[in-house]
C-alpha cells in the first residue's frame, strides 16, 4: 500500500524520494483518473493548474501528460495560477474536475496536489474517501499510463479570463476603481501575484505591491501563510506610507490576511465578522452563516444580533463547503483565513475576499477600524488566541496527548468552569461567560494547535497555558 494520505485539503507531503516524490505524483495521478473515469465516464475534460513552488509546473506536465495517456483532454494553465482559477475554469468549461498542484500555506519543502469536482469547490468528505481508495488501488508505478504520443491531447490556457469574467459579475469594480483607497498588496511570492492590481487596472488607484516575484525559497517568512508573523513588511509599509489597507494573499491565493490603515494585523475573526457584517447588514444578503469550530464566537453573537443561523464545521473547507450547500448559506469562514460566499463557488478565494473588503470600504467609507468598532459594539470584546507546537514525529506524545484527552477529567482551565465540550474536530470545551478552548491536531503539518477565545488577552492566554500544563504539551 502507497503513503499517499488525505489531510485536510488534499494530499501533501515533504518533497523527498518517499513522501512527495514523482512516483507518488504519478501514482496519486493515475487513482484520481481511475476514480473520474469510474463515477463520471462521460466527461473526459480536465484542468490542471499548479502555483509557484519547487517543481510545481514540472508536477503539472506530468499530471496532463499521465492524464493524456488515459484518453482525458487536457487544458493546463499556461503559468502559475490560484487555486480558486481553476474552481472557476471547472465550472465554466464544464469540465470532469481539476488537479492543483501546492502545497498552499505549508513551508517551502512541501508540495502537494488538490483534485478539485465537478461543482469546482472543495470536494466533499465522502466522495474524498472514495478517491482516497482508488488512490490506495494503485500498488506499484508500473500500473501509471504514460506515453507522450498522446500530448496532443494537452491544450494551454490562461485561466485568469473567465476567472476576471465571473468577478464583473460578483464585484462593483467600478465603485472600488473610482475610490481614493490606497492599497498595498504583499503575495508572498506566490500565485495570487499581480492579479488584484490587473483586476483593477484602468483607474488612478494607488496599488504597491511587495513579494509579487515568484520565490519558491520564500524568503524572510517561515511559510506564505499570511499570519501576523509572516507580515512585517506589510505592516511597516503601510504604517509608513499611510495607506488604508494591506491585502495579503497565500501560496496558492485561497486565503486572505488583512492590516488595516494604522498597519496592525487583523486576526481571521475579525476579518469574517467584517465580511458577516458587510453581507447581512449592508447587502442585505440574509441567510445562515457556517464557521469551523475553531473560528470566533464573535460570529456566533453576530448572528444572534440579526436573528440568523449559525452552523458548526470541523477544520477543513471540505467540510464547510458541503454544509454551506445543505444549508444554502451565504458565507463561511476557517479561522486560518480561508472564506466564501454564496455569490461565487461556495469555495474559499484569496482575491475575491480582498475585492469584497474593498468593495465594502469603497460604498461606505468606512476604515477597518471604524468598522471594528461598530461590530464591537455588537458582540462585546473577544480577543482570540492560538499557539502551535510542532511534533517533529515524536509519535509517543502524540499518543499520550490522545489519551489524555479521551479520558480527560478537567473541570476548569483557566480557572473558568467548563460547562460543555465536543468532539467535532479535536476536542472544544465551552467554557462560563462565552469563554471557550480547543486543541487539535493540524491536517496538513505536524502540529498540535492550541486555541483559546476570552474577554482579554490575559485571561486568553491564561487558558492556553492551563491547558498545555494539564496535557503536559511542551
Amino acid at each position: 500500500m502507497n503513503k499517499i494520505r488525505f489531510g485536510t485539503d488534499g494530499w501533501r507531503g515533504v518533497m523527498n524520494k518517499t513522501d512527495f516524490s514523482y512516483e507518488n505524483v504519478c501514482i496519486f495521478t493515475q487513482g484520481s483518473l481511475n476514480y473520474l473515469k469510474d463515477i463520471y465516464p462521460q466527461n473526459n475534460l480536465l484542468i490542471v493548474g499548479y502555483d509557484t513552488r519547487f517543481k510545481s509546473k514540472e508536477f503539472a506536465e506530468i499530471i496532463s501528460e499521465i492524464a493524456a495517456s488515459n484518453g482525458f483532454k487536457v487544458l493546463l494553465s499556461n503559468s502559475a495560477t490560484p487555486t480558486p482559477f481553476i474552481g472557476h475554469n471547472i465550472i465554466t468549461n464544464q469540465a470532469v474536475a481539476g488537479i492543483m498542484v501546492t502545497a498552499s500555506h505549508n513551508p517551502k519543502q512541501w508540495n502537494g496536489l488538490k483534485v478539485k469536482p465537478t461543482y469546482g469547490g472543495s470536494q466533499r468528505p465522502k466522495e474524498q474517501l472514495l478517491l482516497e481508495k482508488y488512490i490506495q488501488n494503485i500498488k506499484s508505478y508500473q500500473e501509471v499510463k504514460k506515453n507522450p504520443s498522446h500530448n496532443q491531447n494537452i491544450k494551454f490556457f490562461n485561466p485568469f479570463t473567465d476567472y476576471y469574467s465571473n468577478i464583473q459579475k460578483i464585484i462593483d469594480l467600478e465603485s472600488i476603481k473610482s475610490s481614493q483607497i490606497q492599497i498595498a498588496i504583499d503575495s508572498m511570492f506566490g500565485a495570487g501575484a499581480n492579479y488584484i492590481k490587473k483586476i483593477l487596472s484602468g483607474s488612478n488607484l494607488t496599488i504597491h505591491e511587495i513579494n509579487s516575484e515568484p520565490n519558491p525559497k520564500f524568503p524572510g517568512i517561515r511559510a506564505p501563510e499570511p499570519i501576523e508573523e509572516n507580515l512585517t513588511k506589510l505592516k511597516t509599509f503601510v504604517q509608513k506610507n499611510k495607506f488604508n489597507v494591506g491585502l495579503a494573499t497565500d501560496g496558492d491565493a485561497d486565503r486572505l490576511g488583512l492590516v488595516d490603515c494604522h498597519g496592525k494585523f487583523i486576526n481571521s475573526s475579525d476579518v469574517f465578522s467584517i465580511l458577516c457584517y458587510y453581507e447581512v447588514a449592508i447587502k442585505n444578503n440574509l441567510g445562515p452563516i457556517v464557521k469551523s469550530v475553531t473560528m470566533s464566537h464573535k460570529i456566533n453573537s453576530i448572528c444572534k444580533f440579526f436573528d440568523l443561523e449559525t452552523f458548526e464545521t470541523p477544520v477543513g473547507f471540505k467540510y464547510l463547503s458541503e454544509k454551506m450547500t445543505e444549508k444554502k448559506a451565504i458565507l463561511a469562514g476557517e479561522e486560518s483565513g480561508g472564506f466564501a460566499f454564496n455569490d461565487a463557488l461556495g469555495e474559499r478565494d484569496g482575491i475575491l475576499t480582498g475585492l469584497k473588503i474593498l468593495e465594502f470600504l469603497s460604498k461606505t467609507k468606512y476604515t477597518i477600524p471604524k468598522i471594528l468598532e461598530k461590530l464591537q459594539s455588537i458582540t462585546g470584546e473577544f480577543i482570540y488566541s492560538r499557539q502551535d507546537i510542532i511534533l517533529n514525529g515524536r509519535k509517543n506524545d502524540y499518543e499520550k496527548i490522545v489519551e489524555k484527552l479521551t479520558d480527560h477529567k478537567m473541570s476548569t482551565l483557566g480557572g473558568l468552569k467548563i460547562t460543555n465540550s465536543n468532539s467535532i474536530d479535536g476536542y472544544k470545551f465551552i467554557l462560563e461567560n462565552q469563554n471557550w478552548a480547543a486543541i487539535r491536531f493540524s491536517g496538513t503539518e505536524p502540529l498540535i494547535r492550541l486555541y483559546s477565545e476570552a474577554r482579554n488577552l490575559k485571561l486568553a492566554r491564561k487558558i492556553i497555558s492551563d491547558m498545555q500544563s494539564k496535557l503536559n504539551i511542551s
